[in-house]
């Protein structure tokens, strides 16, 4: 005769004839020990002065505004008085330049 208690996480233990044991899992495979045996342990971390540079200057990168109200503003004067010249050929330059950097990334 055998008994079978189902575990919380999907196992059963049977007792069989004689007291004998078995603890199963989900499927019903007979489950070894190996699975709560602790693996290797994690390798150390270490961060280069490069990449605590650099996680510095993200930081400050991300306390500066977004826009430049003064070159905001100054734009607005010299659009308002008609002063404000926009060269075509450098927006395209421009333009064209942000569109290969995106190509080259793959993001296009």
């Amino acid at each position: 005769m055998s008994v079978r208690i189902g575990g919380t996480d999907n196992s059963a233990v049977t007792q069989g004839a004689g007291g004998a044991s078995a603890a199963r899992d989900g499927h019903g495979r007979a489950r070894t020990g190996a699975e709560n045996q602790p693996g290797p342990q994690p390798a150390s971390v270490q961060i280069t002065g490069t990449a605590s540079q650099l996680a510095g200057l993200e930081q400050k990168l991300n306390s500066l505004p977004a826009v430049d109200e003064g070159r905001v503003a100054e734009v607005s004067r010299a659009l308002a008085a008609g002063q404000y010249v926009v060269d075509a050929r450098k927006t395209a330059a421009g333009l064209m330049e942000s569109e290969r950097v995106l190509t080259l990334s793959g993001l296009a």
